[in-house]
C-alpha cells in the first residue's frame, strides 16, 4: 500500500504543471489506497494538458483518482513557451563576424579589421 508521499512524488510533475497553469488544486488526498487530486482548471486546454500528463506517468492511472472540473472564472494562464531553435542564431553574415571581433579586439586594432 503506497503512501500519500511516495504518490504525491510520483505524480509531482503532474502537480506542478497543474499549479504553473493555473488551476486551483482544492484537494490533495489519500482515498482508497490512491492519490485523490481535486482541482479546477481555467479553461479545458489545460485540463487536457494535466490529463495528458497524468497518461504519460501510468496510461491506466490505477493509483489516482483525479477530479478536475473547469471553473472560467479562474484567471486564463499565458501560453506556454517553447524553447526557442538557437541554431537560427548562427549564419548571420560576415559582418556580424566582424563587429564581434572587432569588440575584443584594442582600440587601435579596431579601425584595421573594419577596413
Amino acid at each position: 500500500m503506497p503512501s500519500l508521499e511516495e504518490l504525491k512524488g510520483r505524480y509531482q510533475s503532474v502537480i506542478d504543471l497543474a499549479k504553473q497553469r493555473g488551476v486551483h488544486l482544492k484537494n490533495l488526498d489519500l482515498q482508497d489506497d490512491k492519490l485523490l487530486i481535486r482541482g479546477d482548471a481555467p479553461s479545458q486546454d489545460v485540463k487536457n494538458e494535466v490529463w495528458n500528463r497524468i497518461k504519460a506517468i501510468d496510461p491506466g492511472y490505477s493509483d489516482l483518482i483525479a477530479d478536475i472540473d473547469i471553473d472560467s472564472s479562474l484567471p486564463q494562464p499565458a501560453p506556454m513557451r517553447r524553447r526557442r531553435d538557437r541554431s537560427r542564431r548562427r549564419g548571420r553574415g560576415a559582418a556580424a563576424g566582424v563587429r564581434g571581433r572587432a569588440r575584443r579586439q584594442p582600440v587601435q586594432d579596431r579601425a584595421r579589421v573594419l577596413r
